[in-house]
């Protein structure tokens, strides 16, 4: 997710990035399959502007390598670890990296969601996953469902939320089939779910609906997701990246039984956090 917020300062800017926090995810994509790290553009002439980096061991490393003369004599670093929103429009860490040969950005919360908003094409296609995961996307999901109905998903997020933010958006498994139970009625259509949970779920709770459970990887759920016509869920990053690498209208549930109407169901093209 903080890649693509500095990829779009990169790109609107003309400097060259390379990432170093997604290197072990690298597989995932089309473009990055077969390259040693992620890097934009795809091959870098000289040496890069931006240098993003989540790890922090790796941070050590490269600031080390830099205080050996390595990267030159002009090595900027913003480190950025609590949320601070459109944190890569302050003036001074543009000033940072303008006067940097190289900058180093090393953090998870750097935002600038207009540029994203206004790259967003550039970097799904940028961004796009590699082919042999695509098409694991199981088309037969919408077996037996007509050209009007609905694919819907449902990002169940249990497990961990139920302690995060002192479980502001953690929801019973009985919550989300009333809900899902409303949203049907409002939509007024024949709907099928499905379902993707971060904790087991008892099918027989969900017996009413038309439900499908996944069950597969991080990468085949992420998939599955951005093959559906709409999804609904607490906020959360998986199905915030799902929404805007698939262009799929995306909603939040924030409260407890309160159904959101079609409307609040928006693509996320701005990756902007909404917590």
């Amino acid at each position: 997710m903080t890649h693509c917020n500095v990829l779009a300062y990169a790109i609107e800017h003309g400097h060259g990035l390379v990432n170093l926090g997604i290197t072990e995810y690298r597989y995932l994509f089309a473009r990055y399959r077969y390259s040693t790290y992620v890097s934009y553009p795809w091959r870098i002439p000289g040496i890069p502007k931006l240098a993003f980096t989540i790890d922090e061991r790796t941070r050590r490393i490269l600031l080390k390598a830099s205080a050996n003369g390595r990267w030159g004599e002009r090595l900027g670093h913003i480190t950025l670890n609590a949320y601070q929103p459109g944190s890569l429009t302050e003036e001074s860490s543009t000033e940072t990296i303008r006067k940097s040969n190289i900058c180093l950005l090393s953090g998870l919360k750097f935002q600038h969601p207009l540029l994203v908003e206004k790259h967003n094409e550039k970097i799904r296609e940028l961004m796009k996953f590699s082919g042999n995961i695509n098409n694991r996307s199981n088309p037969e999901y919408r077996s037996g469902l007509d050209k009007d109905s609905l694919l819907i998903a449902c990002h169940i997020r249990q497990g961990d939320y139920e302690q995060w933010r002192k479980g502001e958006f953690y929801f019973s498994s009985e919550a989300y089939v009333k809900t899902l139970t409303t949203l049907s009625k409002k939509l007024d259509k024949q709907c099928r779910f499905l379902i993707f949970s971060n904790a087991p779920q008892d099918p027989d709770i969900f017996s009413e609906l038309d439900c499908i459970f996944s069950n597969g990887s991080i990468e085949d759920d992420l998939t599955r997701m951005m093959h559906c016509d709409l999804i609904l869920g607490p906020p959360s990053t998986f199905s915030l990246w799902a929404s805007f690498a698939g262009a799929v209208p995306l909603a939040f549930l924030r409260q407890c039984f309160v159904c959101p109407d079609l409307h609040d169901f928006r693509v996320r093209k701005d990756l902007q956090y909404e917590y």
